[in-house]
């Protein structure tokens, strides 16, 4: 593992640690009975006990993630003729090949942060409007969680991209 890919685990970690950290910290504010699934208006239609909240949380963060970083890390095992990227045979000669996997494969952890992240901000979305009389979920909230999710996405597919689609020289 070079440089970058342990700079890489180590910031996913530090993410997935924050993460877990800020559910369980905060777990104590969310009623026995939490709000998880909201309809028009921000209204709640569907609820769990605090304990099935966190443990789904919780599991969500592990398992997405985890499942993110085993799809890149099985594309290095595909035969080359079943990856689809632009200019596949200039990324995939053997002088480039590994540099080509690795920078697919850090770009697997960022995506993996990334989850991480939007996860992390769904809870709090969850906690506030849980702790509103009546219950109720902010459309602001929201949308800001997942408008931020999405142009952080949108930024990591345009680097992506941009990275393959350079012409080789």
């Amino acid at each position: 593992m070079n440089r970058r890919h342990r700079v890489a685990v180590v910031i996913l970690a530090v993410f997935w640690l924050g993460f877990a950290g800020y559910v369980s910290l905060t777990a104590p504010q969310l009623p026995e009975s939490v709000a998880t699934h909201f309809g028009a208006g921000g209204k709640p239609n569907g609820w769990m006990t605090r304990a099935q909240h966190l443990r789904f949380t919780l599991a969500m963060g592990t398992a997405l993630p985890a499942f993110i970083l085993g799809v890149f890390a099985f594309m290095r095992r595909r035969p080359d003729r079943m990856l689809n990227i632009p200019n596949r045979d200039h990324w995939l000669a053997p002088d480039r090949r590994e540099a080509t996997f690795d920078f697919v494969q850090r770009c697997g952890y960022w995506l993996a942060g990334l989850l991480i992240a939007f996860l992390a901000g769904l809870h709090h979305s969850i906690l506030a409007a849980n702790s509103r009389s009546p219950v109720a979920l902010s459309p602001a909230d929201f949308l800001t969680v997942t408008g931020v999710f999405l142009a952080a996405l949108v930024v990591w597919i345009v680097l992506l991209c941009r990275r393959f689609s350079r012409k080789p020289a």
